[in-house]
């Protein structure tokens, strides 16, 4: 499973249904400048889509986009906190951490907690396998400056499951 951390941009409130099916029943909605998870390995060709996102009762659940409008897609990638920040000589987009956020190894072991107003870098919207609410970063904003996170890559708790608007979401761009 390919899990991205998406921004409904679309301008309007997207409807999430229990299948692909337009007549099965609605489990929630993701609205204007929400933040959800987006299964790129489920199809859908744009007409169905399956995303995991925060419903109105506090519970993280999949459920499916039946052809959503335009602007239903767009990638965390396209609204950082900053553009073009220069670490070890490479670019990359900033998100901006709102609360204490729990960091964690690839293998989804606790790694440390990064503090409420640090930043983190990362070129990819991708989320975790089996623990979809983490998002991948490669860098985080230490005492000292950037610092590499535990290896190659590591994750960081996204606040998704308990605020996916964009303000509440404790991982936040500019959208």
């Amino acid at each position: 499973m390919a899990n991205r951390l998406f921004i409904n941009k679309s301008g309007q409130t997207l409807t999430v249904r229990t299948t692909t099916s337009d007549t099965s029943a609605i489990v929630g909605y993701i609205y204007d400048r929400e933040a959800y998870v987006y299964d790129s390995d489920a199809g859908g060709d744009g007409a169905f889509n399956h995303v995991k996102f925060l419903d109105a009762s506090g519970n993280f659940k999949w459920g499916y986009l039946n052809f959503p409008p335009d602007g239903w897609s767009t990638s965390c990638i396209s609204w950082p906190y900053k553009y073009n920040v220069l670490i070890s000589g490479t670019k990359y987009s900033t998100y901006l951490l709102r609360k204490d956020c729990k960091a964690y190894y690839p293998s989804g072991k606790y790694w440390k907690t990064i503090p409420a107003g640090r930043q983190v870098a990362t070129n990819n919207d991708t989320m975790g396998e089996n623990y979809p609410y983490l998002k991948s970063i490669d860098y985080y904003q230490g005492d000292s400056g950037w610092e590499r996170v535990c290896g190659n890559y590591g994750f960081v708790d996204t606040g998704i499951r308990s605020g996916s608007r964009y303000n509440k979401i404790a991982f936040y761009g500019g959208w």
